[in-house]
Protein backbone atom coordinates (compact mmCIF):
# COMPACT_ATOMS: atom_id res chain seq x y z
CA UNK A 1 0.00 0.00 0.00
CA UNK A 2 1.29 3.47 -0.92
CA UNK A 3 1.37 5.96 1.93
CA UNK A 4 2.57 9.53 2.22
CA UNK A 5 5.46 10.28 4.55
CA UNK A 6 5.99 13.94 5.42
CA UNK A 7 9.31 15.31 6.64
CA UNK A 8 8.45 18.75 8.05
CA UNK A 9 11.17 21.41 8.14
CA UNK A 10 8.80 24.17 9.27
CA UNK A 11 5.06 24.39 9.89
CA UNK A 12 4.63 25.36 6.22
CA UNK A 13 7.46 23.62 4.36
CA UNK A 14 8.78 20.09 4.09
CA UNK A 15 9.30 17.08 1.86
CA UNK A 16 6.60 14.60 0.86
CA UNK A 17 7.63 11.02 0.04
CA UNK A 18 5.46 8.26 -1.41
CA UNK A 19 6.47 5.21 0.61
CA UNK A 20 5.64 1.76 -0.71
CA UNK A 21 5.87 -0.01 2.61
CA UNK A 22 7.26 0.32 6.10
CA UNK A 23 9.97 -2.09 7.19
CA UNK A 24 10.16 -1.14 10.82
CA UNK A 25 8.58 1.12 13.40
CA UNK A 26 9.99 1.23 16.90
CA UNK A 27 9.69 3.34 20.02
CA UNK A 28 12.93 3.30 22.01
CA UNK A 29 13.79 5.51 24.98
CA UNK A 30 11.02 7.89 23.97
CA UNK A 31 12.31 8.17 20.38
CA UNK A 32 10.59 6.82 17.28
CA UNK A 33 12.58 5.05 14.55
CA UNK A 34 10.89 4.25 11.22
CA UNK A 35 12.25 2.68 8.04
CA UNK A 36 10.42 3.25 4.73
CA UNK A 37 10.92 2.21 1.11
CA UNK A 38 10.51 5.09 -1.34
CA UNK A 39 10.44 4.64 -5.11
CA UNK A 40 12.37 7.90 -5.61
CA UNK A 41 14.90 7.82 -2.75
CA UNK A 42 14.95 4.09 -1.94
CA UNK A 43 15.33 3.36 1.76
CA UNK A 44 14.55 6.14 4.26
CA UNK A 45 15.23 6.34 8.00
CA UNK A 46 13.07 8.66 10.10
CA UNK A 47 14.08 9.57 13.65
CA UNK A 48 11.35 11.32 15.65
CA UNK A 49 9.47 11.97 12.37
CA UNK A 50 12.54 13.66 10.87
CA UNK A 51 14.41 12.15 7.94
CA UNK A 52 18.00 11.38 8.94
CA UNK A 53 19.17 9.20 6.03
CA UNK A 54 18.08 8.56 2.46
CA UNK A 55 19.76 5.70 0.61
CA UNK A 56 19.61 7.53 -2.72
CA UNK A 57 21.50 10.69 -1.71
CA UNK A 58 23.46 9.48 1.33
CA UNK A 59 26.69 9.71 -0.70
CA UNK A 60 26.27 13.50 -1.08
CA UNK A 61 26.26 13.81 2.70
CA UNK A 62 28.83 11.20 3.76
CA UNK A 63 31.42 11.96 1.07
CA UNK A 64 31.35 15.64 1.97
CA UNK A 65 31.26 15.00 5.71
CA UNK A 66 34.38 12.82 5.53
CA UNK A 67 36.56 13.82 2.58
CA UNK A 68 36.38 17.61 2.89
CA UNK A 69 37.73 17.69 6.43
CA UNK A 70 40.42 15.10 5.68
CA UNK A 71 41.67 17.22 2.79
CA UNK A 72 41.23 20.42 4.82
CA UNK A 73 43.88 19.11 7.24
CA UNK A 74 47.47 19.18 5.91
CA UNK A 75 48.46 15.71 7.21
CA UNK A 76 45.76 13.80 9.14
CA UNK A 77 46.81 10.52 10.74
CA UNK A 78 44.43 9.87 13.65
CA UNK A 79 40.65 10.20 13.29
CA UNK A 80 37.80 9.87 15.79
CA UNK A 81 34.26 9.26 14.48
CA UNK A 82 31.26 10.21 16.64
CA UNK A 83 27.86 8.99 15.45
CA UNK A 84 25.53 6.09 14.78
CA UNK A 85 25.94 5.28 11.06
CA UNK A 86 28.83 2.87 11.30
CA UNK A 87 29.36 1.42 7.82
CA UNK A 88 28.16 4.45 5.85
CA UNK A 89 30.96 6.36 7.58
CA UNK A 90 33.49 3.56 7.34
CA UNK A 91 33.21 3.06 3.59
CA UNK A 92 34.29 6.69 3.09
CA UNK A 93 36.94 7.03 5.82
CA UNK A 94 38.78 3.86 4.77
CA UNK A 95 39.38 5.25 1.29
CA UNK A 96 42.18 7.20 3.01
CA UNK A 97 44.79 4.45 3.22
CA UNK A 98 47.45 6.65 4.85
CA UNK A 99 45.54 6.99 8.14
CA UNK A 100 47.24 5.36 11.12
CA UNK A 101 44.27 5.18 13.49
CA UNK A 102 40.48 5.38 13.15
CA UNK A 103 38.33 5.06 16.28
CA UNK A 104 34.55 5.23 16.58
CA UNK A 105 32.18 6.06 19.44
CA UNK A 106 28.50 5.21 18.90
CA UNK A 107 26.09 7.63 20.58
CA UNK A 108 22.98 5.41 20.45
CA UNK A 109 23.37 1.68 19.89
CA UNK A 110 19.68 1.14 19.04
CA UNK A 111 19.91 3.60 16.14
CA UNK A 112 23.25 2.13 15.04
CA UNK A 113 21.66 -1.33 14.77
CA UNK A 114 19.05 0.01 12.35
CA UNK A 115 21.75 1.54 10.16
CA UNK A 116 23.60 -1.78 10.11
CA UNK A 117 20.46 -3.74 9.26
CA UNK A 118 18.79 -1.53 6.68
CA UNK A 119 21.63 0.32 4.91
CA UNK A 120 23.87 -2.30 3.37
CA UNK A 121 27.54 -1.66 2.56
CA UNK A 122 30.66 -3.73 2.00
CA UNK A 123 30.82 -6.17 4.96
CA UNK A 124 34.60 -5.75 5.20
CA UNK A 125 34.63 -1.99 5.72
CA UNK A 126 34.57 -2.15 9.52
CA UNK A 127 37.50 -4.46 10.17
CA UNK A 128 40.11 -1.71 10.65
CA UNK A 129 37.95 0.49 12.91
CA UNK A 130 38.37 0.32 16.68
CA UNK A 131 35.17 0.69 18.69
CA UNK A 132 35.46 2.78 21.87
CA UNK A 133 32.99 3.41 24.68
CA UNK A 134 34.54 6.80 25.43
CA UNK A 135 37.68 8.80 24.72
CA UNK A 136 40.64 7.73 26.84
CA UNK A 137 43.24 10.35 25.94
CA UNK A 138 43.55 14.10 25.43
CA UNK A 139 45.21 16.05 22.62
CA UNK A 140 45.44 12.92 20.49
CA UNK A 141 43.33 13.08 17.30
CA UNK A 142 43.98 15.17 14.20
CA UNK A 143 40.34 14.94 13.11
CA UNK A 144 37.01 14.47 14.91
CA UNK A 145 33.98 13.89 12.67
CA UNK A 146 30.58 14.38 14.33
CA UNK A 147 27.87 12.51 12.42
CA UNK A 148 24.90 13.86 14.37
CA UNK A 149 21.21 13.37 13.45
CA UNK A 150 19.91 16.19 11.26
CA UNK A 151 17.50 17.31 14.00
CA UNK A 152 20.05 17.57 16.84
CA UNK A 153 19.47 20.29 19.45
CA UNK A 154 21.85 22.99 20.66
CA UNK A 155 22.00 21.15 24.00
CA UNK A 156 23.14 17.89 22.37
CA UNK A 157 25.67 19.83 20.27
CA UNK A 158 27.07 21.41 23.43
CA UNK A 159 27.24 17.98 25.08
CA UNK A 160 29.26 16.29 22.32
CA UNK A 161 31.64 19.23 21.95
CA UNK A 162 32.22 19.31 25.71
CA UNK A 163 32.81 15.55 25.88
CA UNK A 164 35.00 14.99 22.86
CA UNK A 165 36.85 18.17 21.81
CA UNK A 166 39.45 17.70 24.60
CA UNK A 167 40.62 14.61 22.67
CA UNK A 168 41.53 16.83 19.69
CA UNK A 169 45.02 18.20 19.19
CA UNK A 170 45.31 21.99 19.34
CA UNK A 171 45.90 22.09 15.57
CA UNK A 172 43.25 19.46 14.89
CA UNK A 173 39.96 19.93 13.03
CA UNK A 174 36.39 18.89 13.81
CA UNK A 175 33.22 19.11 11.72
CA UNK A 176 29.48 18.51 11.77
CA UNK A 177 26.28 19.28 9.87
CA UNK A 178 24.54 22.59 10.68
CA UNK A 179 20.83 23.45 10.74
CA UNK A 180 19.68 25.33 7.64
CA UNK A 181 19.83 29.09 8.42
CA UNK A 182 16.63 29.82 6.46
CA UNK A 183 14.34 26.89 7.23
CA UNK A 184 15.72 26.01 10.69
CA UNK A 185 16.67 29.54 11.68
CA UNK A 186 15.99 29.35 15.42
CA UNK A 187 18.04 26.19 15.88
CA UNK A 188 20.75 27.56 13.57
CA UNK A 189 21.09 30.71 15.70
CA UNK A 190 21.30 28.66 18.89
CA UNK A 191 23.97 26.31 17.51
CA UNK A 192 25.92 29.14 15.85
CA UNK A 193 25.91 31.20 19.06
CA UNK A 194 27.07 28.19 21.06
CA UNK A 195 29.99 27.47 18.73
CA UNK A 196 31.08 31.11 18.63
CA UNK A 197 31.10 31.25 22.43
CA UNK A 198 33.62 28.41 22.45
CA UNK A 199 36.08 30.63 20.59
CA UNK A 200 36.99 28.30 17.74
CA UNK A 201 37.89 29.37 14.21
CA UNK A 202 35.37 28.21 11.59
CA UNK A 203 34.86 27.63 7.90
CA UNK A 204 31.48 26.54 6.54
CA UNK A 205 30.92 24.59 3.33
CA UNK A 206 28.06 23.15 1.28
CA UNK A 207 26.88 19.95 -0.30
CA UNK A 208 23.79 19.67 -2.50
CA UNK A 209 21.51 16.86 -1.32
CA UNK A 210 17.85 16.75 -2.42
CA UNK A 211 16.36 15.47 0.85
CA UNK A 212 17.91 18.23 2.99
CA UNK A 213 16.03 21.50 3.63
CA UNK A 214 16.36 23.66 0.53
CA UNK A 215 18.43 20.89 -1.08
CA UNK A 216 21.50 22.07 0.86
CA UNK A 217 23.57 20.29 3.50
CA UNK A 218 25.57 22.95 5.36
CA UNK A 219 28.66 21.83 7.29
CA UNK A 220 31.09 23.56 9.64
CA UNK A 221 34.78 22.85 10.24
CA UNK A 222 36.19 24.19 13.50
CA UNK A 223 39.66 24.41 15.02
CA UNK A 224 41.43 26.08 17.91
CA UNK A 225 44.79 26.71 16.27
CA UNK A 226 44.87 24.65 13.09
CA UNK A 227 44.87 25.47 9.39
CA UNK A 228 41.71 24.78 7.35
CA UNK A 229 42.80 24.18 3.76
CA UNK A 230 40.18 25.16 1.19
CA UNK A 231 42.26 23.79 -1.69
CA UNK A 232 43.26 20.17 -2.19
CA UNK A 233 47.04 19.74 -1.98
CA UNK A 234 47.11 15.91 -2.19
CA UNK A 235 45.83 13.64 -4.92
CA UNK A 236 42.31 12.17 -4.76
CA UNK A 237 43.14 8.58 -5.69
CA UNK A 238 39.83 6.86 -4.95
CA UNK A 239 36.39 6.59 -6.50
CA UNK A 240 33.59 8.95 -5.46
CA UNK A 241 30.20 10.06 -6.74
CA UNK A 242 30.31 13.65 -5.45
CA UNK A 243 33.66 14.73 -4.01
CA UNK A 244 36.73 15.73 -6.01
CA UNK A 245 39.39 18.45 -5.81
CA UNK A 246 37.30 21.06 -7.62
CA UNK A 247 34.20 20.27 -5.54
CA UNK A 248 36.28 20.66 -2.37
CA UNK A 249 37.32 24.18 -3.30
CA UNK A 250 33.87 25.19 -4.59
CA UNK A 251 32.13 23.91 -1.44
CA UNK A 252 33.58 26.80 0.59
CA UNK A 253 31.97 29.41 -1.68
CA UNK A 254 28.82 30.32 0.25
CA UNK A 255 25.69 32.23 -0.78
CA UNK A 256 25.48 35.67 0.75
CA UNK A 257 22.48 34.87 2.96
CA UNK A 258 24.42 32.06 4.67
CA UNK A 259 27.44 34.31 5.31
CA UNK A 260 25.15 36.98 6.76
CA UNK A 261 23.36 34.46 8.99
CA UNK A 262 26.67 33.21 10.35
CA UNK A 263 27.83 36.70 11.35
CA UNK A 264 24.50 37.80 12.86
Amino acid sequence: MIRRVINEHTAYYGHLFHAQNIFNAEENKGRSIEIYESSQFKRLMMLDRTLVTSERDAFAYYEMLVHVILYAHPHPKRVLLIGNARKLLYQQILKHSDLLQVDHIVLDESIARHYDEWFKTDPNVSRFIKRLENVVCRDHYDIIIFDLPRNYSAASCNDVLRRFIPALRSDGLWNMILPHPMFESKRYREVNRLMRQKGSQFKDYLSYAPTFPGGIALFRIGTNAGIIQTRVTRGVAFETKYFDAMTHEAAFVLPRYIKEARSS
